[in-house]
């Protein structure tokens, strides 16, 4: 995860998703004060069964789900089931953002400007 700079992973099985490994899973779900914490078995440990999304539901339907499950990523898998990637609140708030000029992001705040 930190090499890839990413705040989770994804688990599978012979093809198939079977979990996602998050940042919050490391810390909520195993014991550090455990000298072989180490060793965990990340099966152990990860949120079995996470929620998805499917390349033709809609951006706002991946933020809705994303927001209801208070999550911060969310797999994309196909029709059968195979994952095809890994959406997070990130990726969605960078393409948003994207969507508006510069010159409107960039707006110093004021009096004549709207927030």
């Amino acid at each position: 995860m930190t090499s890839k700079g990413r705040g989770a992973v994804l688990v599978e099985e012979a093809g198939a998703l079977v979990g996602i490994f998050t940042e919050r899973d490391l810390i909520s779900r195993v014991d550090h004060g455990d000298q072989l914490w180490s060793h965990v078995v990340v099966r152990d440990v990860m949120t079995p069964h996470p929620m998805v999304v499917r390349p033709a539901d809609s951006l706002a339907e991946a933020l809705r789900r994303l927001i209801a499950g208070h999550r911060r990523h969310l797999p994309v898998v196909d029709e059968r089931g195979k994952v095809l990637g890994l959406l997070s609140i990130r990726d969605i708030l960078v393409h948003v953002a994207g969507q508006f000029p510069e010159e409107m992001v960039n707006l110093p705040p004021g009096p004549d400007h709207e927030s």
